[in-house]
């Protein structure tokens, strides 16, 4: 696969993890986390802070094409490690009444992630322009 094409596959899958329920056990489909998560940004809690910022990094690291392939790769790294915190999130608000259920992560949470990790890829796939001019002179 073209590295042009992991980076168009990732955004697909991204978009993708908006429409499908993130957790097993509770209606919380992805575009609810992109639009709540900030809150947990705000009350300091990582398990929901984290990940929402995974999101932050996974926009501008798509927006920094320009920028030297190492940064990328690690702005991806760490994108994939604020996106793994996820995994502690227990359990989710169901009403306004202090209400919770419990909850695991679920298929758009791994297609969420996905998209994190085709990025990486595509992004590991790059040829810096040192590499293409020793390969221009062989």
């Amino acid at each position: 696969m073209k590295p042009t094409n992991y980076r168009k596959a990732s955004v697909i899958i991204y978009l993708l993890s908006l429409v499908i329920p993130i957790f097993t056990g509770s209606g919380w489909f992805g575009f609810f986390g992109l639009l709540y998560g900030w809150m947990g940004v705000v009350v300091w809690d990582p398990f929901i802070g984290l990940p929402w910022l995974a999101n932050v990094l996974y926009f501008t690291n798509l927006a920094l094409k320009k920028q030297p392939r190492e940064w990328q790769i690690i702005l991806s790294a760490v994108t994939l490690l604020f996106a793994l915190s996820a995994t502690g999130i227990r359990e989710v608000p169901v009403d306004e009444g202090g209400t919770y259920e419990s909850v695991s992560v679920g298929v758009g949470f791994g297609c969420w992630l996905g998209s994190f990790v085709l990025l990486l890829i595509h992004q590991i796939n790059l040829k810096s322009p040192a590499m293409e001019a020793d390969e221009a002179t062989v």
